[in-house]
């Protein structure tokens, strides 16, 4: 057998290797253990926290770092340690708030935490909007409305901010404002939510940081994905696919086109790695 082209594979979770049902389909295990078979190492890139993939991880048997929050945090399955790549300071929280409050009062910030001390991550805000009670609920975040933001713990990492504009007025507005702060990383995911993370806080940074712990050349890797969040691995690797489910920039600029995830796309993907 060959030796494969590309040797490391890095997966999207939803959208990617998991169907509109959230299941990742018998085919697609099965690619994955081809894939190994073949030679291949296999992890995810994900927007996901640990406590959103931790199960995935032991189930599909990862034994390399899992990149998480798109970028600012690694897990290592082998020593079991969570590892903080980059997060915003609570001074760049706090300008956050006090410019998008400036731009509207209908801009509403959150903050997606982890506290290194117990290793657990929470969802901090101080409005209560059915909305956001709602999208914790879909990803299973743990919710604590504080009476102020400077009541989130000293000790908590502000992995990502999470931004919610009901005045859609204030959506250009804001992202004229991010898009200039040389520290900061937007991905807009509508018209009415952003995430603001730390610069480096990409899933192409997280490909990277892997590759050099494990000492891996970067144009031995692969990765695939659907969305925006995960244009940043685009022009790192040495192959991207992207599913027919993905947003069309990320289509456009991917090096293969797959099948959609309802299609078992990801398996369309390991077959043309194997060469099959």
């Amino acid at each position: 057998m060959s030796e494969l082209q590309y040797n490391m594979l890095f997966s999207d979770i939803d959208g990617t290797l998991m169907n509109s049902r959230r299941r990742i389909s018998a085919n697609n295990r099965r690619s994955i253990n081809e894939y190994r078979n073949a030679g291949g190492i296999f992890s995810l890139a994900t927007g996901r926290n640990y406590m959103q993939t931790h199960s995935l991880i032991h189930e599909l048997g990862i034994n390399i770092p899992v990149i998480l929050c798109d970028g600012a945090m690694l897990y290592d399955p082998i020593r079991e340690e969570e590892q903080v790549l980059a997060s915003l300071t609570h001074l760049q929280g706090e300008q956050i708030l006090e410019e998008g409050h400036l731009i509207s009062k209908e801009i509403y910030v959150y903050f997606a935490c982890y506290n290194p001390i117990d290793r657990s991550h929470h969802f901090y805000g101080v409005d209560d909007l059915p909305i956001i009670r709602q999208f914790c609920a879909q990803w299973s975040y743990s919710f604590t409305i504080l009476p102020s933001f400077r009541n989130i713990p000293s000790t908590a990492e502000l992995i990502t901010a999470v931004i919610y504009i009901a005045d859609l007025n204030a959506t250009e507005p804001f992202h004229d404002w991010y898009q200039k702060q040389p520290d900061l990383y937007g991905t807009a995911y509508s018209d009415q939510f952003i995430e603001l993370s730390a610069v480096h806080a990409t899933k192409g940074h997280g490909i990277r940081t892997v590759c050099e712990q494990l000492n891996h050349p970067l144009d031995r890797v692969a990765a695939i994905g659907d969305h925006i969040n995960d244009l940043p691995m685009v022009d790192l690797v040495g192959c991207f696919a992207s599913l027919a489910n993905g947003e069309m920039e990320v289509m456009d600029r991917a090096n293969i086109l797959v099948r959609s995830n309802d299609e078992d796309g990801f398996s369309d993907f390991i077959r043309h790695l194997l060469n099959l």
